[in-house]
Order: structure tokens, then sequence, then C-alpha cells
């Protein structure tokens, strides 16, 4: 927790350069984003609320648009789980299910901060 990790991306063939630097530049952007996003304080503030609330809950949000990754600290008081199985094997044991809030509402709402409330 106290630097992010090492980052390595191996070349699809190291034989070849261009691969090679390929394999440098998702490197390099995948460093950049950590640093960027500031993961390490997220996963930190994570695991903080986890000892004392149980659970911590991180929403991955990825825009198409602006092509970019974000990742977000969620409090984990918003979630409720639901059973879905009782099967140790099964993939899905749980389900996370959130209340979504409108936007437009939540802009009439808190209108001094309406410029900054954007669907998700």
């Amino acid at each position: 927790m106290k630097d992010r990790p090492n980052i390595q991306v191996p070349p699809v063939n190291p034989n070849l350069p261009e691969f090679k630097f390929q394999s440098s530049r998702l490197e390099f952007g995948l460093n950049t984003w950590w640093d960027d996003e500031n993961i390490v304080q997220k996963l930190k503030r994570g695991v903080l609320t986890a000892c004392y609330k149980g659970d911590f809950v991180w929403f991955m949000n990825v825009n198409k648009e602006d092509k970019k990754i974000s990742l977000h600290p969620l409090q984990p008081d918003l979630f409720d789980y639901d059973r879905v199985s009782t099967d140790p094997d099964s993939p899905y044991l749980w389900v996370l299910r959130v209340e979504m809030m409108n936007t437009d509402e939540l802009k009439k709402k808190f209108v001094s901060k309406a410029d900054l409330i954007t669907p998700s």
C-alpha cells in the first residue's frame, strides 16, 4: 500500500522491436493512469473503511466517448446484497443492488452543484 505495483506488460513476441515498443508504451500508460487516478490512496481508503465497516465498494467507470477509465470509491452503506446461490462452486453467490438516482432530480435538489452532476 506504500507504492504502486511493478506493472509489467510482456511483449507478444519479444524478438520483434515493434512489440517491445508497444508493451513499453502500455506499461507507461498503466503507470500514468495509476498515478493520475491516485489509485494507492483509493485502495488505502477502501481497506481502512473495510476494516471498520466490513465491506467497501469500488466502481470502475469506462467513458467510451472520452476514452477514459476511472475508479471511484463508494461507501458500502449505499449497497445491499442478495444471496443468489448456496452452491459454493457457483461463480455467483451474491448480487449487489444499488438504488440509482436520477441526475435531473439531483440537480434540482443541489442547485449549487448542478454543473458537477453528470450521469455515469
